[in-house]
């Protein structure tokens, strides 16, 4: 089997092709994802298909997105940091709407979903499989105290805000064509 960050790199291709983070490609992924598993105040949740090793789903959180941020873009190559630096000044929208969220998100006691994603190809019952993956990292995030939870996502992006909706999580704003939404975690 391939190391961990390079299965959960070619997950997130797989899965979310269209993010700025995978059109940096798959180094930057895994050096992303190699500084989530090593992170103490982050979670890496994945399900694979027993018989190929195929990757059908994965999620990631943080206790603390603003150190986690700078920690993963600290542990980027160079080369690779310059790379997603320009995807991300190229589609700007997110950035600003996280500057405009900053003050809205706790510091403390509160967990942040960085990204969940399931493969568009399974067979099987997707729902089931982002509740699971969505389950889990709540369940890290209340082990650690936190009383809400909170995710962003594109405006455009439906599936992604019904499946929040679904399960709980309200639309705090909507800023430069992307969604903040929020859980109160019992």
């Amino acid at each position: 089997m391939a190391d961990l960050p390079s299965l959960l790199a070619s997950c997130h291709l797989q899965c979310l092709p269209h993010t700025p983070s995978a059109q940096a490609g798959a180094k930057a992924l895994a050096a992303l994802y190699q500084t989530l598993l090593k992170s103490s105040v982050s979670k890496v949740v994945y399900r694979l298909v027993d018989q190929d090793r195929r990757c059908i789903g994965f999620a990631s959180g943080t206790l603390d997105r603003y150190t986690t941020q700078r920690g993963v873009l600290r542990q980027l190559p160079p080369g690779l940091l310059l790379s997603l630096l320009l995807r991300n000044l190229l589609q700007p929208t997110h950035l600003l709407a996280q500057w405009r969220w900053r003050h809205c998100i706790p510091q403390a006691g509160s967990g942040y979903i960085l990204t969940i994603g399931t493969d568009p190809t399974f067979i099987g019952d997707k729902k089931i499989a982002g509740r699971m993956l969505l389950a889990e990292l709540e369940a890290f995030f209340r082990e650690r105290d936190c009383q809400q939870v909170w995710v962003d996502t594109e405006s455009s992006n439906r599936r992604a805000i019904d499946f929040y909706l679904k399960n709980l999580y309200t639309i705090v704003r909507e800023d430069h064509g992307h969604a903040l939404l929020s859980k109160i975690l019992v």
